[in-house]
Parts: structure tokens; sequence; C-alpha cells
């Protein structure tokens, strides 16, 4: 008597053979569920970790952006495009005050071949400051392949105003048609100015050692000159190293 009770307490307990395998068939329907949902959430982590992946790579980019350097620009003289590593901000001509006007202008400018306007009055004043372009000029002398060429003499002289990608600190150097180490060549040339007897002074300037022409417009015309810069010894140059008579090269360097 007592070993049937204890059986029927037993089986009241974990129940008849039929309810447990009911019990397992539930319990394999819920971990199946369970494991679907595992499987989702599994999916769900994955497309999370690739978007927490691209958003790292767009942080990135977006710092190597901004330590990016902004540039160094520079005028290049006598050309109308810019050396490698390099954008082309815009091309055009040189232009400058007239050459026998005391109070002219002495800078050299890039004018741009596509200007705006603002406010205007197209009536010539004589009180005005005015503005010419710029020819290569220099009768007593004649290097093939230089702006001292005696074929572009009296032709217009484009320009062009580059931007480096790479460096940031831009230094024109008379004298030399190599940078000192440590430092990128952006283009060698000759250092030029107008005529020194004529009346309007102005500045030096590089022009590229292989000089361009301006396709178009009037040739020997006057306005502002590109003459080259010689040596003078006898005053307060040191020669050697300079050398009188000596055409002065330069260079337009980067860092």
């Amino acid at each position: 008597m007592e070993a049937q009770r204890n059986l029927q307490d037993y089986t009241e307990q974990r129940g008849s053979p039929r309810n447990l395998r009911q019990q397992l068939k539930d319990l394999k329907s819920v971990v199946g569920k369970q494991a679907k949902e595992i499987g989702s959430l599994q999916l769900v982590t994955g497309n999370q970790a690739k978007e927490i992946g691209s958003l790292k790579s767009k942080v990135r980019k977006l710092s190597a952006e901004k330590r990016k350097p902004e540039g160094a620009v520079y005028t290049r003289w006598g050309r109308s495009g810019c050396p490698k590593e390099t954008e082309l901000v815009y091309k055009g001509f040189t232009g400058g005050s007239w050459y026998t006007h005391p109070g002219g202008s002495v800078n050299y400018v890039c004018l741009p071949y596509d200007p705006t306007w603002g406010k205007y009055n197209d009536i010539q004043n004589n009180d005005n400051q005015n503005l010419h372009g710029v020819e290569y000029a220099g009768n007593s002398i004649d290097i093939s392949g230089t702006p001292f060429d005696s074929r572009i003499r009296g032709h217009g002289v484009p320009c062009a105003v580059c931007r480096s990608t790479k460096r940031i600190t831009v230094l024109r150097i008379p004298g030399r048609n190599k940078c000192y180490k440590g430092w990128h060549l952006e283009y060698a040339g000759y250092l030029m100015a107008d005529k020194y007897s004529h009346t309007s002074g102005t500045e030096y300037a590089c022009v590229d050692e292989r000089p361009e022409i301006t396709k178009s417009g009037p040739v020997s015309k006057g306005g502002r000159y590109f003459y080259p810069v010689e040596g003078y010894c006898g005053h307060a140059l040191r020669c050697p190293p300079y050398v009188h008579g000596r055409e002065i090269t330069c260079c337009v360097c980067t860092k």
C-alpha cells in the first residue's frame, strides 16, 4: 500500500508519459523560437557593427580633412598652367600700370579672362590709375627658350594662380633656380621687372624659365614690360658670388 501511494504521488508530480511528451514538445517549440530570436539579434548586431565601422571610417576621414592644410597660393608668371600637386585657381594675363607714369602702381597683377563688374562709368578719366597689358622685352639679349627669346618679344605674358594641395608655405627665392633642402620646387625662372630708366617703378617678378605667350591680343603695343634683371657690381652688390651683367635666376618653393 505504501509503495502504491508513492508511485501515485510520483505520477501526479511528474505527470503521465503523454503529458511529458507534450511538455517536451512545448519546450522544443520555445527553444526553437528563442533560437530564431537569437539569430535575428545576431543579424541586427552584425548590421550595427557594420554601421559602427562605417561611422568610424567617416569620422577618420573628416578628421583627416580637418587636419589637411589649406594650401599655399602663388602666381606663376609666364605660364597659363600649374605644376603637379597643385590646382589651378584661375588663369589669365599679366597687367600693370603704364611704364612712363610716375604715379603708376608698382605691382604686376594676374588678370582673369572672365572679369565681372560692379557699378561703372565708361568715360576715360585722366585722374584715375590706368591698367595695361604686360609684354616681354629686352632688346639687348636673345637666349632661345627663355623669357629673353627674341621670338616672344612684344607678346603678352600669361599667368596662372596656383594652390598647392600638399604644402602650406610659399617662398620666392631670388638668385637661385633650386630650392633649399626641405623645400619643394614649384617652378624655376628668371627675375624680371620693367626697364630701369622707365619713370614708373615696378616690383620684381619670377617669370617661368619656359615661358608661354598669350594666344591673342596686340603685339608690341606698349604698356608695362618684363625686362631681365642682371647683376651690377661695383656698388653694394657682393661680387662674387654675383657676376656683373649676368641674368638673375629665381625659384618659387613650398613647404
